[in-house]
């Protein structure tokens, strides 16, 4: 998980303290406040002059971070740190050599940061430097050390740090003591706090002993140094070594024609973990982890640990991890991963599904992933045995968050290009999603539309789920990621104002309806796209149209269909279909033998005559119909 492994990490090494007792810091403090004279008092405050004969510091503690008891050990030099973290058998590493930063995933898995996250992981790694290998004035220097004003109660200094390569960081330092109280940088749309406090002597030198902090999601963590020691010589950093290999491949270094299911827009595939039934997975390159479903632990023989919070499309939800011993999907086997733990019970009655989890980076970057979508099938290659597989246009994305970002842009009107940084979103089923604020900041509800923008829609029965989106349709000219485009596409315009989509750190996602045209190969490990248009690259994009009748399956083989919402004024309405309703039979058919997919499809076909009877709490009434469909587009 690296968001959290993350908050442990800038909890455990940046730097502050509450107020303390005054002395000769304090009378500087009331009588010269300027800039210099606040960073020599810090170096006075945290005895620099003590650095001279050391290095670094090695540190021991003990942690809870996303309600995981753990220990962790660093070593932290003036330009570099380690720090490895121990959560029961699991490790994960971070390093910093003064230039690139590493992480080593709880999975065993070690990449290199890009990006957003590289310059936020520089300036995670700076700062501890400073507050463990001492705040010298040639590190202030270079990391333009500048006025940042007062906290609102005036009992704070703020200094700004732009160390290079890193993001901004205003460091609080209390007026009277002199050390920093607070350190707090934005990597993304989200400010990232640490507090510091339980400041004590360590051979001349005062570190914190204590350090609170609170991650973008409110989830805080806590972690207590219990050890100490400047170290004479400087430390030595290198990139993480990866873990012992986690696949299996039942046949070589490949496995091929793995089927999916896509009849809801999303790649389904049958997992089993450990010796359960088969389950379904979603492939979700937007999830940075691979996640099981809540309510179907204990099917799975597994159980829950941890607290945390995480963030979906359009809210929050609760998230816990969870030991997984084996993950086979088709020819392949996963072994001994941490993964999250989302209730995705919503999804299944969404999909008329059983499903396990997803299947996020974790699973993905192991392989170089092919997409048939002409053939449903998946291939999963080894990286390093896979010449020749990729085909079509490369899109170089970067991963930031544990999602591939691409350069883009799109064209709504003759003013041209708007640059748009997307992520790709497998776990999406519409063409693209834009953010509420990417539409809000180029007046897409007016530009992206011909008549002015209805109340913004939600999916009826998913309105209290970390997923739920709140949409107006539009539509664009052209979108590009990379240097592919495609033209003329429906997509939605996100108006929520929590979740991901109201993040203005993104531009949109681009999801299945626009990648579903083409081949796909993922490459995490040379960060490409490749995108190889199929049999359906050259069509229009057929406009969404409904019947009005918005489905969801329930009961143990997903066969109870109740009506979430029927949408006014439609054929659905006209017809007599009315909220709660139960389709008992469709067709002289008993619901025990649709599925929701193709129960969906039946009343998607313009034209077509049906009758069916449902249930209205105690009464079955018998409904004939012909179904004519409304275009939910703009045009």
């Amino acid at each position: 998980m690296l968001r959290a492994a993350r908050t442990l990490l800038l909890a455990l090494l940046t730097v502050t303290a509450p107020a303390t007792a005054a002395g000769t810091a304090g009378t500087a403090a009331r009588t010269d406040d300027s800039l210099s004279v606040v960073l020599e008092r810090w170096r006075r405050a945290v005895d620099a002059s003590a650095w001279a004969n050391h290095a670094g510091t090695h540190l021991s503690a003990r942690t809870i971070a996303s309600g995981v008891p753990g220990q962790v050990e660093s070593w932290i030099g003036r330009d570099g740190l380690r720090i490895v973290i121990h959560e029961g058998s699991d490790q994960s590493e971070w390093v910093w050599d003064g230039a690139e930063v590493w992480w080593r995933n709880w999975n065993g898995k070690t990449r290199a940061l890009a990006g957003r996250d590289r310059a936020d992981g520089v300036t995670d790694a700076f700062v501890r430097a400073l507050i463990f290998a001492g705040p010298s004035r040639a590190a202030l220097r270079a990391a333009h050390a500048a006025d940042a004003a007062s906290d609102s109660t005036g009992a704070l200094r703020v200094v700004r740090l732009t160390p290079p390569g890193g993001v901004p960081c205003d460091l609080f330092l209390d007026r009277t003591s002199g050390r920093p109280v607070r350190a707090v940088h934005k990597p993304y749309d989200d400010p990232v706090i640490v507090e510091f406090r339980d400041w004590r002597a360590v051979a001349g030198a005062r570190l914190p002993f204590m350090i609170l902090d609170i991650d973008r999601e409110g989830n805080g963590d806590t972690t207590w140094v219990t050890e100490a020691d400047l170290l004479p010589r400087p430390p030595r950093f290198a990139r993480p070594a990866d873990g012992a290999s986690d696949v299996r491949f039942a046949d070589g270094d490949r496995a091929l024609g793995i089927p999916f299911d896509f009849e809801n827009d999303h790649i389904m595939v049958e997992c089993t973990v450990n010796d359960s039934k088969p389950l379904w997975f979603l492939l979700d390159t937007g999830a940075d982890y691979n996640v099981i479903n809540l309510p179907r632990l204990a099917q799975m023989g597994l159980t829950s640990f941890g607290d945390a919070t995480t963030s979906g499309g359009g809210g929050s939800a609760g998230l816990s991890f969870t030991k997984v011993g084996r993950l086979t999907v088709g020819g392949v086997t996963m072994l001994d991963q941490r993964a999250g733990v989302i209730d995705v019970s919503g999804l299944e009655k969404l999909y008329g599904m059983p499903m396990g989890g997803l299947l996020g980076m974790d699973f993905i970057d192991r392989f170089t992933l092919v997409v048939d979508y002409d053939h449903r099938v998946l291939d999963l290659y080894a990286p390093g045995h896979d010449a020749g597989v990729a085909r079509g246009t490369a899109v170089p994305f970067v991963i930031e968050e544990g999602h591939p970002h691409v350069r883009g842009a799109i064209v709504v009107d003759d003013q041209g290009e708007i640059p748009a940084d997307f992520i790709i979103d497998s776990g999406a089923a519409e063409s693209a999603n834009l953010t509420m604020p990417f539409v809000r900041d180029h007046q897409l509800l007016e530009r992206a539309r011909r008549t002015p923008a209805p109340t913004p829609s939600v999916i009826p029965g998913t309105e209290k789920q970390f997923y739920t989106q709140t949409t107006v349709r539009g539509h664009l000219r052209s979108l590009r990621i990379g240097t592919v485009t495609v033209r003329e596409i429906p997509v939605n315009l996100q108006q929520g104002t929590s979740g991901a989509y109201a993040s203005p750190s993104f531009s949109g996602t681009v999801g299945e309806r626009i990648l579903s045209r083409f081949k796909t190969t993922y490459d995490y490990t040379h960060s490409v796209l490749y995108l190889d248009p199929d049999s359906t690259a050259a069509k229009p994009f057929p406009a969404r149209t409904t019947f009005g009748l918005s489905l969801m399956a329930d009961g143990e083989d997903y066969t109870h269909f109740a009506v979430a919402g029927v949408r006014k004024g439609s054929r659905a309405d006209s017809v007599g279909f009315r909220k709660d309703d139960v389709i008992a039979t469709l067709d002289g058919t008993p619901a025990r033998r649709w599925r929701l997919a193709s129960l969906r499809a039946a009343l998607a076909e313009e034209g077509s005559r049906h009758r069916a009877e449902v249930q209205r709490g105690a009464t079955t009434l018998p409904l004939e119909f012909t179904v004519h469909l409304i275009s939910i587009e703009d045009r």
